[in-house]
């Protein structure tokens, strides 16, 4: 099993437990033994640190308090002199008002984010795009709005035509680490570290981009509009190559143990 599944299986099997009334490390480790061969002592001591901070969530849980957890997705969710600011922000800020209800704000990369969300029940993560391998790990909220990913080039590499997906194994992609956009070209049979090549934001693959360490980038116009405007780069330098599937949506993504006042007006404020 895939460190990604153990991870949500992990997150299943505690709530399941827990509402049983017997959350155990000893036994939640048993069953987390089960899914590991002789070649994943890594995954066991994974799973080991994931039991234990769960646990320990569950123990800080206090009904009037939320926290909001955010990457760094302008124009979502973007850093203004040191102030989290974007449409996510706004969104949440007026449901805020609405309840009362003073929300804590957390920066960190992706990857980090999602995981904390899934062992936080107090927690709900921001701009998550709804796919189907992430639709019975949270509640959801939105859609806030629709965004199509799209590949893009350097308006000069006139060598770079891709009429079909295939087309684009021959050149070194930059992805976002843990993205449904990376999911999305992975599940296609590209490889890590061969043609996609991860990175903490998209204004890093922006930056590797002009200086010819990627040959694509994994974006959308409206993000990319935003960071060409305050990295001040010419608006032309860069264009689209190929459309990465639909659109999708984006939702704020609540923990599946979160029943509070929060997330029943956000659904209430939705369905205006």
């Amino acid at each position: 099993m895939r460190s990604e599944q153990a991870w949500h299986y992990i997150i299943w099997l505690t709530a399941k437990i827990k509402s049983m009334g017997i959350l155990n490390h000893d036994y939640l480790m048993r069953k987390g033994h089960a899914l590991m061969n002789a070649n994943s002592i890594l995954l066991y001591f994974m799973l080991s640190s994931i039991s234990l901070m769960i646990e320990k969530a569950y123990g800080e849980v206090k009904d009037d308090s939320i926290i909001a957890v955010a990457s760094i997705f302008p124009p979502f969710q973007y850093l203004d002199k040191g102030n989290l600011k974007g449409i996510s922000i706004d969104v949440i800020e007026a449901v805020s008002q609405e309840t009362g209800l003073v929300i804590e704000y957390r920066v960190i990369p992706w990857k980090r984010a999602y995981k904390y969300t899934l062992s936080k029940p107090n927690t709900f993560i921001m701009a998550i795009s709804r796919i189907p391998e992430r639709e019975p790990f949270f509640k959801w909220v939105g859609p806030l709005y629709n965004t199509q990913i799209k590949l893009y080039r350097l308006a000069s590499r006139d060598d770079i035509l891709i009429e079909d997906l295939s087309d684009a194994k021959q050149f070194r992609i930059g992805t976002v680490r843990g993205y449904a956009s990376e999911s999305y070209l992975l599940s296609r049979d590209f490889k890590l570290n061969v043609q996609i090549f991860s990175d903490a934001t998209t204004e890093y693959n922006v930056k590797k981009l002009l200086m010819g360490r990627i040959d694509l980038l994994v974006s959308t116009d409206l993000t990319l509009s935003y960071l060409v405007k305050i990295e001040n780069i010419d608006v032309n330098l860069i264009t689209d190559a190929f459309k990465l599937g639909d659109p999708i949506k984006d939702y704020f993504g609540f923990n599946l143990q979160y029943c509070g006042h929060f997330l029943a007006e956000s659904r209430r404020l939705y369905q205006r």
